[in-house]
Parts: C-alpha cells; sequence; structure tokens
C-alpha cells in the first residue's frame, strides 16, 4: 500500500468517523445547530434522518478501514467511489461546500489508490531538485500499465561509483525504478554476475535471464519471483550498460496481479530507450 495513499484513505475513514459523530450524536447541540443554519425544531424535526445519515457514513468508514488492513484497492476503490458519489450528490442536492469536504478528499485518495504513481514521482523528481551539478539527460520511460509516458528525470553527473535512483514510482512490492549508478570497470559479465547476486539477495529465484540491444547498448534481462518481504512477488528487470554508465529499469508486482499487469509492465520495462550513440 503506497504510503500517500494509506495516509489520506486513512483521513477520508477519520473524517466520516467524525461525520458519523456529529449527526448521530452532537445533532441538537446548539453548536451543530448553528454551524448549519437550523432551528431547534427542525434539529429536532431532522434528527432521526441525520441518525440514519450518520449510520451510513459509519459504514463508508468501516469500509475503508477494512479496506487498508486488508490492503486491498479493489476494497478501498468500492467504498471510495462510494464517498465521491455521496460528495457529488450531497452539494447537488444540499449544499455545495459537501462536494469540497466530502467528495474532493475521497476524489484524491482514490485517485492515489488507483493511479497513484505520478504523485509519487513528483516526490522523486522534487528530492532531485536541489542537485549542485548540471544536469544531463537520461533517457526516456514509458509505462503501458499506468497510461503516461514520460521522459526519465534529468540527474546530476556523478562521479564514479557513485549511483543515484532517477524515479521510483509506487511502494514495493508493488513499484517500478529506474535507477543509474557508475561503474567504470564494468564489462557485460562482471554486471550479470553482480545483478544477479543482488536479484537473488533480495530473495527472489531467477526464473531467466538474457542478453539483449537497447538503444546500441549491451544490456541483460532478469525475470525473478520470490517471497519479497514475506509477499510473493514477480520481478523484471532490464539492465544497460552504457559504459561507464549502468542503468537498471525494474518492475516489481504481487503474484496475484501479474496476471493482469504482467505484459503491460514487462513492456514498460522493454520501452526504455537511450539517445542513439
Amino acid at each position: 500500500m503506497k504510503t500517500a495513499a494509506f495516509a489520506l484513505c486513512a483521513f477520508v475513514a477519520f473524517q466520516h468517523v467524525l461525520f458519523l459523530v456529529v449527526e448521530m450524536f452532537l445533532w441538537k447541540t446548539p453548536r451543530i445547530r448553528k454551524q448549519f443554519g437550523m432551528t431547534e425544531q427542525l434539529a429536532n424535526d431532522s434528527a432521526a434522518l441525520a441518525k440514519n445519515q450518520g449510520l451510513y457514513n459509519g459504514f463508508l468508514a468501516a469500509g475503508i478501514v477494512w479496506g487498508l488492513y486488508e490492503q486491498s484497492p479493489q476494497i478501498l476503490t468500492f467504498f471510495l467511489t462510494c464517498v465521491v458519489v455521496a460528495g457529488v450528490f450531497g452539494a447537488a442536492t444540499a449544499k455545495i461546500s459537501i462536494l469540497f469536504v466530502q467528495g474532493l478528499p475521497g476524489a484524491i485518495a482514490l485517485a492515489l489508490v488507483r493511479f497513484g504513481l505520478p504523485v509519487l514521482l513528483i516526490v522523486s523528481l522534487a528530492s532531485l531538485a536541489g542537485a549542485q551539478d548540471k544536469a544531463t539527460r537520461s533517457g526516456s520511460y514509458k509505462s503501458d500499465a499506468y497510461g503516461f509516458t514520460i521522459d526519465a528525470p534529468a540527474a546530476a553527473k556523478l562521479g564514479d561509483e557513485d549511483d543515484a535512483t532517477l524515479l521510483e514510482l509506487g511502494q514495493a512490492p508493488a513499484s517500478v525504478s529506474v535507477h543509474l549508478a557508475v561503474r567504470p570497470k564494468f564489462d557485460i559479465d562482471r554486471l550479470r554476475k553482480l545483478v544477479k547476486g543482488h536479484i537473488e539477495k533480495l530473495g527472489f529465484d531467477v526464473k531467466e535471464e538474457k542478453t539483449v540491444e537497447i538503444s546500441g547498448r549491451k544490456a541483460l534481462v532478469f525475470s525473478g519471483e520470490g517471497p519479497y518481504k514475506g509477499t510473493p512477488t514477480k520481478l523484471y528487470e532490464l539492465v544497460v550498460l552504457d559504459s561507464p554508465r549502468v542503468f537498471t529499469i525494474r518492475a516489481q508486482e504481487r503474484d496475484e496481479d501479474w496476471e493482469k499487469d504482467g505484459a503491460a509492465l514487462r513492456a514498460s520495462v522493454e520501452s526504455f530507450r537511450l539517445d542513439a550513440k
């Protein structure tokens, strides 16, 4: 579960717990009557309806908490969609402010759950903004799986044996990353041994290994599977030797989602290109 999505979903759940408390227990208090512009008579007359509405909000909060506990995008998508629909309907039939108080946080949380990668990309780019050296173009990256195409962000010039993460999308075990290292003494054979060892150290069994060519450079492709941090996960990794630079493009996804996303993730990794020599 992505950290940003987790935090905002928790906030939306907390909001709906507050709505429950206000509508079920505080509806007739002077402060709430003043907030909603109700007379005492109107508050008394609408108290039963408010309690009913508060109960529904409690169900929404419970559903979101359930989705967070299970770390299930499907559960969260359903309940957050309900939140957004409720916000839009409330804005259309009651007060426009409901759209911003209820609908907007729900919509942002839903976007993070379903399409959270670009948000995390912005964070990655911001972390590179402080580089003091002149930046250089590093290549391009296309994600068919998530429907966007970007230039890999410029990275500060690196010295020998330095490395940097150019971008990291998502949060392991479901993530895509582009990494750059400067390794002046590496040839393709040494690179193969080191990369394979690193993959195995992460907990993956290498199931496929081959040599390919990317933009006129020698490259290696690895696929593997294993219990990454306790979660059954599949990995697909492309390593491009642009001596002295080494680019590593890696896609990871939970086994349960690989059937759906695997082909698109592989295509996205393989679409990485560098400027022609």
